[in-house]
């Protein structure tokens, strides 16, 4: 993996490119620079992740579960999309996002990250009474690959550097935005909505946070979501 040229001008890129690349910090402000080179499309560990489920797919591309979960990943894009959606690459690049956005919810729980079909399920949130937010789906394919637990470990573990808690954007989304290319998104008709605006709806829209119930019908990542629950935590503990 080359290293990318260096501006003088904007030394923490480079700075946060190494870290990806050596892993030396030990926890990590999750800010939209540090997501995108630890865990981001441009980042060392999904260039290996991709590499490591290109290879776990070709195992058990033949196995009938695998391969229908695939079929119905598939059917289920091209309904959304209103076209055949069928790329070796989009299905890896899914299977990473979801471990790594299971990862960072059973971090942010306090789950073991270091039981792979426990991330995968949601068993812990289950446990906890918290239904609906982290379920198995069709990307635990990759629990069925020789290496794939321990695949899925292994990316959770590097999810789990970061200090998820003082998050202050959806970092799904960057995440996300850096996985998929811009061209690609719009041409699905896919448009992020920016957090500053998100943010000031959720302030417009919701006047009593604390006994308010909220609904998002049309939640990608979740940005409206996490503003309105940061301002009920926000007037909670006002309150």
């Amino acid at each position: 993996d080359a290293l990318p040229i260096s501006n003088a001008a904007k030394p923490e890129e480079t700075l946060a490119w190494l870290d990806g690349a050596v892993a030396a910090l030990p926890e990590i402000e999750p800010t939209a620079l540090s997501i995108q080179n630890e865990i981001g499309g441009q980042s060392i560990a999904f260039q290996r992740a991709m590499d490591d489920l290109a290879k776990a797919w070709a195992k058990v591309a033949e196995h009938p579960t695998a391969s229908l979960q695939r079929q119905l990943w598939s059917r289920l894009l091209s309904l959304v999309y209103g076209r055949d959606i069928e790329q070796d690459a989009l299905w890896f690049q899914h299977t990473y996002l979801v471990i790594v956005a299971k990862a960072i919810a059973a971090h942010v729980l306090g789950v073991n990250a270091t039981n792979p079909e426990s991330i995968l399920s949601g068993r812990d949130f289950k446990n906890a009474r918290v239904f609906g937010a982290v379920e198995s789906d069709f990307f635990d394919w990759i629990l069925l690959a020789p290496g794939g637990p321990e695949l899925v470990t292994k990316i959770a573990l590097h999810a789990g550097r970061f200090k998820w808690s003082t998050a202050q954007a959806d970092v799904l989304k960057v995440v996300y935005e850096s996985l998929i290319d811009r061209a690609e998104r719009h041409g699905l008709g896919e448009y992020y909505t920016p957090d500053w605006l998100a943010a000031k709806i959720v302030r417009r829209a919701i006047d009593n946070p604390v006994e308010a119930r909220v609904l998002d019908p049309a939640c990608g990542s979740g940005t409206f979501l996490f503003h309105a629950v940061r301002r009920f935590l926000r007037e909670s503990e006002d309150a």
